[in-house]
């Protein structure tokens, strides 16, 4: 992350305003820049820059007014998930590695819930195999039998066995699972009633082959 911290700086508590001395802010500083006190875990992105000397933060500045504050503004963050970037030399460099860590865990905690979301009764829509769908028995109280549609490049899905009801899918037509080099019968299935078991299936070209289990599944030989 590129750090400014040239000169120091004049706070006054509950005010957004922040005023500085021998700062060159209207050059070197951006709205959406991060402002902290140097030394402290609290974070404010920066409002408008109303001169070289003077800026304002988003929210109030929360702790005590001082003078001749040393302090840094923070420059560089990722494209995508707006992450701080960090780079030799920067002040509170391990702060600001936890807070983009946190966010991460976050953005991923979001995505799995997304993804581990699917629950089907009948069949699968082809449509559902061409993202990163996991498809489960939440809520079961009976065996789910599932039929895919037929075979087609860059098709795949994983399954979980959420509680303990049997989870069966059924190849369409004449297409095979595959497992370890054992290939299933034409239009044969997989199912487990393991609470825990999961695996991924992924169309080869010729079949359907089964990887990444870990639990108990049995198929139609």
């Amino acid at each position: 992350m590129s750090q400014y911290k040239v000169g120091t700086v004049t706070v006054s508590g509950e005010y957004q305003v922040v005023l500085g001395a021998g700062t060159n802010w209207l050059s070197e500083v951006e709205i959406g820049n991060v402002f902290q006190k140097r030394g402290a875990n609290v974070l404010y992105p920066i409002a408008a820059i109303d001169s070289n000397t003077q800026l304002r933060l988003q929210s109030n500045y929360a702790g005590s007014g001082e003078i001749g504050m040393l302090y840094t503004i923070s420059r560089d963050f990722t494209p995508n998930l707006n992450l701080p970037e960090v780079n030799a030399g920067d002040i509170d460099w391990p702060f600001h590695v936890t807070t983009a860590l946190r966010m991460i865990d976050s953005a991923l905690a979001s995505v799995s819930s997304d993804l581990i979301a699917k629950t089907v009764s009948t069949g699968i829509a082809a449509a559902e195999l061409l993202g990163n769908t996991v498809i489960t028995n939440t809520g079961a109280v009976a065996a789910i039998n599932l039929t895919l549609p037929a075979g087609a490049d860059n098709s795949a899905v994983e399954f979980e066995v959420t509680v303990a009801q049997y989870l069966k899918i059924t190849a369409n037509g004449t297409d095979k699972f595959r497992y370890y080099g054992e290939e299933g019968a034409a239009g044969g299935y997989v199912r487990s009633n393991e609470v825990g078991t999961r695996w991924k299936i992924t169309w080869s070209g010729a079949n359907w082959s089964i990887h990444d289990l870990v639990g108990v599944l049995s198929y139609d030989e």
